[in-house]
């Protein structure tokens, strides 16, 4: 690492100064920058918020089980036992 020395540093650092002031008087950029993330990570709590007392959603999931193997039947047991899915078994026509 012969190419950092203090000079190197002085020059990084002079850059990363120019534009943090730069970025800082430019509203644009701040809102952009700071409250737009602000905005989108309170939508996102908003809508997986737990303590709304509707608790988590369930996804709707048609099944089909046309082999009726044992592998398939542990496939579907296996749906069948994820909270985050609601299953709604069809025959082949409905699917």
């Amino acid at each position: 690492m012969a190419w950092l020395n203090s000079h190197t540093l002085t020059a990084f650092r002079a850059l990363v100064r120019k534009d943090l002031w730069l970025w800082a008087t430019n509203r644009r950029s701040v809102i952009l920058g700071v409250l737009a993330p602000v905005l989108i990570a309170a939508f996102f709590g908003y809508l997986f918020d737990s303590r709304r007392g509707d608790g988590p959603s369930r996804i709707p999931v048609a099944l089909t089980d046309l082999d009726g193997s044992p592998l398939s039947r542990q496939v579907v047991a296996g749906l069948q036992a994820d909270p985050a899915l609601e299953l709604q078994p069809m025959a082949e026509a409905e699917a």
